[in-house]
């Protein structure tokens, strides 16, 4: 009876040694170190205090397969934010859009979500910012070819 009992004490506290683990952090790997969500925004303004700016970021290079984000902001005068595939086997698979306050009226925000084909071997996206007025800023981003190790 007596080994009976330790045998189910040291089988409870081991149920709740291992259900009581904390699964609520995440912890930080190569893939999502990659990952962006914004970007430091430079911009000028003129006489009239117009500000005119756009930032890209994002990691500098990729595995074959990879799915990233990168991240785009403009300021307020712009309308919209167009991502384009300059070069490289990538594929743009989403894009979310949002609209940042801030001193200078608002910035538009975009997160990208690349994917790197099986075949990627290094390439460039472009960040297009513009508005009904036919104004526009771009910036483009070079990635290149990850070696795994």
């Amino acid at each position: 009876m007596k080994k009976l009992s330790i045998n189910l004490l040291l089988s409870i506290s081991l149920i709740i040694s291992t259900s009581c683990s904390n699964n609520d952090t995440t912890e930080p790997t190569v893939e999502n170190l990659k990952n962006v969500t914004d970007c430091a925004l430079n911009y000028s303004a003129d006489d009239n205090n117009y500000y005119i700016g756009i930032c890209l970021d994002g990691t500098n290079s990729a595995l074959p397969g990879e799915t990233i984000t990168f991240a785009s902001k403009a300021t307020a005068n712009f309308s919209e934010i167009i991502w384009t595939v300059e070069e490289g086997n990538i594929d743009i698979i989403n894009v979310e859009n949002s609209m940042e306050n801030s001193v200078e009226i608002g910035r538009l925000r975009t997160v990208a979500t690349l994917r790197f084909d099986a075949d990627f071997s290094g390439g460039s996206i472009k960040a297009e910012a513009i508005n009904n007025d036919g104004e526009y800023a771009s910036i483009t981003h070079f990635i290149a070819q990850e070696i795994d190790q």
